[in-house]
């Protein structure tokens, strides 16, 4: 089981974390997790822990950015991006400028 916990971790570190600006994999995987913590919440908090269809549900009631349902696999994608400081902010696809600019745009024009 650890190994496969192991070849997990990486695979989501090659795939995902290396390019999406953190700045290692304890800083991928501490963000993951950090991110996770609402979303768990909402789908728990709705009494839907082990209907998918009602943790669905749920996470669309919530108002964060879903991206995708996979209901083959059961997965729920919540869309972020990467601020100036490689933190990661929930934001919807064509938010990410709003929410994700860069220090700066966000410094200039400020007197």
């Amino acid at each position: 089981a650890r190994g496969r916990l192991l070849s997990f971790e990486r695979h989501e570190w090659l795939r995902h974390g290396s390019c999406a600006g953190a700045h290692n994999e304890d800083d991928f995987f501490e963000q993951v997790c950090s991110l996770s913590r609402l979303p768990l919440q909402i789908m728990g908090g709705s009494g839907a822990k082990t209907n998918f269809k009602a943790m669905v549900a749920a996470m669309r009631k919530s108002g964060l950015p879903l991206y995708a349902v996979d209901y083959h696999n059961k997965q729920i994608e919540l869309s972020v991006c990467a601020s100036h400081n490689g933190r990661w902010k929930f934001a919807a696809p064509s938010r990410f400028s709003d929410v994700c600019r860069s220090e700066s745009e966000t410094n200039s024009g400020v007197g």
